[in-house]
């Protein structure tokens, strides 16, 4: 996806043949198809796997969250790694207040937890 340097939002993206057009077209007999189609299937694996685990760790509600105090909070979001993972980090000040995974796109995920901080 290519993003706006303004405002974040997408204005392009660049398509990939999905895993079942990829099977389609190696059943055809497609021979890049048939080369991609073992990797593409590990992918699509470990894709399913860490979005099962994003969503079952994710934020969703404030009671998940820490006992914040003060009448106005600043708030960072930063991209940090760990265990080969990538974690989208809020925190206010220097204490860590959520952590979850951390997707290519994570800016729309960063206006959710701020609407659930706000909630806080």
């Amino acid at each position: 996806m290519v993003e706006c340097p303004r405002c974040d939002r997408g204005v392009g993206y660049v398509e990939f043949p999905t895993l079942r057009e990829t099977e389609m077209a190696a059943a055809q007999g497609n021979k890049e198809a048939i080369r991609e189609l073992p990797e593409k299937r590990r992918w699509y694996r470990l894709i399913k796997t860490r979005m099962a685990r994003f969503e079952r760790e994710k934020l969703k509600t404030r009671s998940q969250l820490p006992e914040l105090k003060g009448d106005s909070l600043e708030f960072t979001c930063e991209l940090a790694e760990g265990y080969g993972e990538h974690y989208q980090v809020i925190r206010l000040g220097d204490v860590e207040v959520w952590r979850e995974l951390a997707f290519w796109d994570h800016v729309p995920r960063f206006y959710e937890i701020k609407a659930i901080l706000r909630k806080k």
